[in-house]
């Protein structure tokens, strides 16, 4: 049921995003409504959705309900881009919706996780969390996406240590020119 539910998410999405790509608000209500009519209330779908316009180099964006992103400016400032609403499904009708706005100067660093990374837990129970998140990120700005990617994901692995994974993780690393 959650495979056949993501599934046509994605296609609404593709859908959606070619009609009103830069009206954000209007396709979270739409997917909103999507997923209660696939759903029927009994489950939900957190989402980060955005616009990158190259042009003026900026990003617009609506959280909803996913862990927030991380953005690293390229001298290392860190900031979670938090603006949005709740996951889509919970509500028939989304009570409100914050959009978020951010100029990305080049050298910018996004990334994108699931919660299976900052809750992942050690022999201690203590979570990986944001801070160890930010700190490998911080050190290897400048590297390839695919070595920030690499280095987080080793980091995850050897912090966890023979605890099993009790999550999946997904982890998504973009560098803006």
């Amino acid at each position: 049921a959650a495979a056949f539910l993501m599934s046509n998410f994605q296609a609404n999405l593709r859908a959606l995003f070619q009609y009103e790509p830069s009206d954000l608000a209007k396709v979270v209500s739409q997917l909103n409504k999507r997923v209660m009519d696939n759903a029927k209330g009994e489950k939900y779908i957190t989402l980060f959705a955005a616009v990158y316009n190259r042009r003026d180099q900026s990003l617009q964006y609506i959280n909803c309900g996913h862990n927030p992103p991380l953005l690293m400016s390229a001298d290392g400032k860190a900031r979670q881009l938090e603006l949005g609403c709740c996951g889509l499904g919970m509500f028939r009708d989304i009570p409100s919706i914050e959009s978020g706005s951010e100029t990305i100067a080049p050298g910018a660093t996004l990334l994108c996780y699931t919660d299976g990374l900052v809750e992942q837990e050690n022999a201690d129970d203590v979570p990986f969390g944001m801070q160890r998140m930010e700190e490998v990120v911080r050190e290897r700005r400048g590297m390839s996406v695919q070595a920030v990617q690499d280095a987080l994901m080793n980091a995850v692995i050897e912090f966890k240590g023979e605890e099993p994974s009790f999550d999946d993780t997904a982890l998504m690393v973009v560098r803006f020119k």
